[in-house]
């Protein structure tokens, strides 16, 4: 038995070594074969199933964009009654009143304002007397949505004036951070029965570090309590801003979101020889009327506003423009100090190290060739 198996052992050990390999060859080739067929079947799958997603991909996005596409908006022709020169080419600079605690004796702080503004403007001096106060009840209304209006990036506002007895409703959109022409481009005219009662303008809107575009029109109502509940109402206004509003959804409501009371004192006039300027204190609250009216109540927020436009076919007149902007920045340093940035922006801009006012290529209309312009006193 010994000897047996040590025959065996030695067979085993010594024998033809392709015996050995073939039997481990089969073996081990199948089992590569079938691992090899497991992944290709994987693999099959995991394709099939990304081709699934990206088949799905596109037909959902054809599905967005060719609806788009073939029924994307081009401004209309503007009717008959309308004219380009109805639109104010207007530059607007805005800083918001803080800290909010100081505006609660906002009179006071007005006139820190108004004796700030007289020292550092040459085309400017403001009293009190000059000026007109009302207060105003706000209310923005949310007019996009199918379950509304269906408008795109256009905001619409209400305000109703105490003292004037009259309600300003007024459209807004094609923000734009630097394209004038297709900010402006929109198809924003009112109505002929709204057209007299009514102004437009092409905006620039200066921040301290930045300034934007945009188009808006304001329409007059002879009536402090006038509302606007349905689309239908906002079409008879603003027929080529509401354009999607038809039968189907003409009845739609608009979400009416109030903003509370406003004060609101103005100067208004003209600088140099034929700039138009409009400066503005708005003050929001969050109060019943009567304590708005008497003041000395908590602020929400605040704006100064400065805004001018020349008339049509004038132009700008240099020493005022750069009056203005001198102003801005220098009451940024005495009103806005703590915003590092606002102070960091009014600074450059003061030292001449870096420009953040008017895009002034983008008004070619309204100043003369830039030889002129950099020359004149």
């Amino acid at each position: 038995n010994a000897a047996h198996m040590k025959h065996e052992f030695q067979a085993l050990r010594d024998g033809d070594p392709d015996d050995i390999d073939v039997v481990f060859d089969e073996g081990y080739h199948y089992l590569v074969k079938e691992q090899r067929k497991k992944k290709l079947r994987f693999a099959a799958v995991v394709l099939g199933a990304l081709c699934l997603i990206v088949i799905l991909a596109v037909v959902a996005g054809l599905s967005i964009f060719l609806p788009i596409y073939f029924t994307r908006y081009t401004v209309p022709e503007p009717p008959s009654y309308f004219r380009y020169e109805d639109i104010r080419e207007t530059v607007e600079y805005q800083i918001a009143l803080r800290p909010h605690d100081a505006w609660t004796d906002r009179e006071t702080m007005i006139n820190l304002w108004i004796s700030t503004i007289n020292h550092f403007s040459s085309s400017l001096k403001l009293f009190r007397g000059t000026s007109v106060v009302d207060y105003y009840r706000q209310a923005h209304l949310t007019t996009s949505g199918s379950s509304h209006c269906r408008t795109r990036d256009t905001k619409v506002r209400t305000r109703e004036y105490l003292y004037s007895k009259k309600t300003v409703i007024d459209v807004k959109g094609g923000e734009s951070d630097h394209d004038k022409e297709d900010s402006c481009n929109k198809a924003f005219w009112p109505s002929e029965a709204y057209y007299n009662v009514s102004s437009q303008k092409c905006e620039e809107d200066l921040h301290p570090c930045f300034s934007k575009y945009t188009r808006g029109t304001a329409v007059t109502i002879q009536d402090p309590h006038f509302q606007v509940k349905t689309c239908k109402e906002l079409k008879n206004i603003f027929p080529d801003v509401f354009y999607k509003v038809n039968p189907s959804n003409e009845h739609n409501e608009v979400k009416v979101q109030e903003s509370g009371y406003w004060y609101k004192r103005e100067w208004a006039g003209i600088a140099g020889n034929h700039t138009h300027y409009q400066l503005v204190f708005t003050i929001n609250y969050h109060e019943v009327l009567s304590e708005v009216l008497r003041g000395n109540v908590p602020i929400e927020e605040g704006e100064f506003s400065l805004r001018f436009w020349v008339d049509y076919g004038l132009k700008w007149e240099k020493p005022v423009v750069d009056d203005f902007q001198a102003l801005f920045y220098q009451l940024l340093l005495v009103y806005d100090k703590d915003d590092e940035e606002h102070v960091d922006c009014a600074n450059t801009f003061l030292n001449g190290t870096e420009f953040h006012g008017i895009k002034f290529d983008a008004h070619q209309d309204y100043i003369y060739d830039l030889d002129y312009w950099d020359n004149i006193n």
